[in-house]
């Protein structure tokens, strides 16, 4: 191991420190309010508790969707989940494309249980299934996706509980001071222009380790951070996306550029991130946008997208663009302003790592003059959001 990767290396119990143990001064304006209303903290958990659970028996109800002999039959499902999320899930799928059923249970269930966002994209058409979809379908993913990513990092630390809470977390003085500089110097050798990765150019682990210590040591202690927030730490599958998407990202923003990203949108249906490390303070100016709150399981949130889950499938308006039919759904500020979610531009100081939850609306913001923004920046959207780790 070269000396730079040791330092990075070394930092990570830094990093790692600032990952402390849950505070209650840490919760939401909206927790604490409940806090005070409970007579304990044990109370308060319940109520928490409750209010997490069956959520896809409240919005049928909500909705006066299916029957209610079909209802009963989900509530307790539902009630009984924690003691086989999988077998719940299929169950419920059953139920819920039972009418018009062309193909075997089993194709369904497998076409579901599955991270695919697009709705055209399976052969056997089911996620694409308007009836299905109007009786709950799409929905019913987000839900249990949800409740298995809330199952996988039950472990509480401060920036899991804001990435959960909120959608977003830093950590500001990542890496330490001395390795700023020489990571700053390897980035310098990457062009400047588009936003993806291009195998083989920019993506850290295709590049050569002795041109580039800095970015492989660095690379290592992200990797670290973010899949301890999201209790993947031990996954084989989420080292290999880290590492097959971690790139060095040189973007321009210009003004009105059309750019598709600069529309607040949700990447896919479940828990999912992005990451960026910065090594220069990043100014409001073109700044990354988050719309707080957005990754919270709100009956309005859940209600918006059960009607884009429908409209997509037809006719929607054309500023929604190509992506809402993919299943990333675009989303207006009124829209978010009607959903309780707040637009937050963060500007951050250099050597900072934002952490993302794409399932959140988020969006590349906007700029009226040229910005070069540097960063280091990957992703990690698993193939199975189901799955309990």
């Amino acid at each position: 191991m070269t000396t730079s990767q040791e330092n990075i290396t070394e930092n990570q119990s830094t990093s790692l420190s600032q990952e402390k143990p849950f505070s209650m001064t840490e919760l939401s304006p909206r927790d604490s309010e409940a806090l005070e209303q409970s007579r304990s903290w044990d109370e308060f958990l319940l109520v928490k508790a409750a209010e997490d659970n069956c959520k896809f028996t409240r919005f049928l109800d909500r909705h006066n969707l299916l029957t209610e002999k079909e209802r009963d039959e989900i509530y307790k499902i539902e009630v009984e989940r924690k003691l086989d999320y999988k077998k719940s899930f299929e169950e419920i799928i059953k139920i819920i494309c039972k009418p018009g059923l062309m193909v075997s249970p089993r194709i369904a269930i497998e076409s579901v249980l599955s991270g695919e966002k697009q709705f055209f994209r399976d052969s056997d058409k089911i996620l694409s299934n308007k009836l299905w979809n109007e009786r709950g379908l799409h929905v019913l993913r987000i839900i249990f996706a949800w409740y298995v990513h809330q199952e996988n990092t039950k472990k509480i630390t401060t920036n899991t509980y804001q990435l959960r809470e909120h959608g977003v977390t830093i950590i500001n003085d990542f890496i330490p001071s001395d390795c700023i500089k020489p990571l700053k110097k390897e980035i310098k050798k990457f062009p400047k222009g588009p936003v993806h990765k291009v195998s083989g150019t920019n993506i850290i682990s295709e590049l050569n380790q002795s041109d580039f210590p800095y970015l492989f040591g660095l690379s290592g202690t992200i990797e670290r951070v973010v899949l301890k927030m999201i209790g993947r730490e031990d996954d084989p599958h989420a080292i290999e996306l880290h590492n097959n998407n971690l790139f060095v990202q040189r973007v321009v923003n210009e003004p009105d550029d059309n750019d598709i990203q600069k529309t607040f949108h949700s990447d896919v249906f479940f828990p999912a991130i992005k990451y960026w490390w910065f090594p220069r303070q990043v100014e409001l100016n073109g700044a990354f946008e988050y719309g707080l709150l957005s990754t919270r399981l709100t009956n309005e949130l859940l209600d918006w997208h059960y009607t884009q889950s429908i409209s997509a499938l037809g006719e929607y308006e054309s500023w929604r663009g190509n992506g809402h039919r993919e299943g990333s759904f675009r989303v207006s500020e009124n829209e978010m302003k009607s959903m309780g979610v707040t637009p937050k531009l963060f500007s951050v100081p250099a050597n900072t790592l934002v952490v993302a939850n794409v399932f959140g609306f988020h969006r590349r913001g906007h700029t009226n003059e040229t910005v070069v923004r540097d960063a280091v920046h990957g992703s990690v959207r698993v193939s199975n959001p189901f799955e309990m780790m």
